[in-house]
């Protein structure tokens, strides 16, 4: 699956980025705080992205509390992601920026969606035009934040993923399990696959303890065929696949939809 592959690229052995990010409501905040930054008007210093609008907006969807916030900006600023200053007006604010370094980062990770996009539908020629205008990266990311400003529950209607969104490190661990069946689909095979979780902990960030908690668990509520083993033995449900891949659908859709419309800008 190209998304397996641009999601390991993004996340692996880069342990402060795991920790802003590694899951669903960490990746909705960077989503929100991109879209915030484009949305500033540089002759006011008040609008766009500020501690309080971040704050404020991380509270009305739901992903974050407001320590919650402080918590991944402290990560992002130690990352060299992100730089604060007071805003110049008087105002008890913080204008926030991101930094040449996380746009890069973001950019590259853009790129790889593009490239998913190619594999999705090869003929439209996504990732040449991005290659051609980066600036495309600013509408699809920025229609991400709009679907879920105006009410977008990705989660509601496929509770199966929700169950490994809300671990940390969880979307990484579903995205391998489920890219590693489809690989054997492909292939004409079928059976268990094997993860190391010492091995994905360390690359990924995530809790060891944590990831094999959650493989049984998943077990228990039949979104595993076969118990994990420690990760030994990983049948994914069919159900789970596919709860999996609609929601990917539905995500890329969205994705699709906001390339294009950049692309005929």
């Amino acid at each position: 699956m190209a998304h397996d592959a641009a999601i390991t690229l993004f996340y692996s052995d880069n342990l402060l980025l795991n920790k802003v990010v590694p899951e669903a409501w960490r990746f909705q905040m960077l989503v929100v705080t991109l879209w915030l930054a484009d949305m500033r008007d540089p002759a006011d210093p008040r609008t766009g992205l500020t501690l309080s609008h971040l704050r404020k907006l991380c509270a009305q969807l739901g992903i974050a509390s407001g320590g919650r916030v402080m918590a991944f900006l402290n990560l992002m600023r130690m990352a060299n992601y992100m730089t604060r200053s007071p805003v110049q007006d008087g105002r008890r604010d913080i204008q926030l920026e991101p930094t040449p370094a996380f746009d890069a980062f973001v950019g590259r990770y853009e790129r790889d969606i593009f490239a998913c996009l190619d594999a999705i539908e090869p003929d439209v020629g996504f990732a040449r035009a991005f290659a051609a205008r980066p600036a495309l990266g600013n509408p699809l990311r920025n229609r991400s934040a709009e679907v879920l400003i105006a009410g977008w529950e990705p989660f509601v209607p496929f509770p199966e993923v929700r169950f490994f969104m809300n671990s940390d490190g969880g979307w990484l661990l579903l995205d391998r399990i489920v890219a590693a069946r489809v690989r054997q689909w492909r292939a004409g095979q079928d059976g268990p696959s094997a993860i190391d979780l010492a091995d994905f902990a360390r690359r990924y960030g995530a809790s060891r303890s944590t990831l094999r908690r959650l493989l049984e668990k998943a077990h228990a509520e039949g979104l595993l065929d076969l118990p994990p083993k420690n990760g030994r033995t990983i049948a994914p449900s069919h159900r789970l696949v596919c709860a999996y891949l609609c929601w990917l659908a539905a995500y890329f859709e969205i994705l699709r939809g906001s390339a294009l419309m950049g692309m005929a800008a």
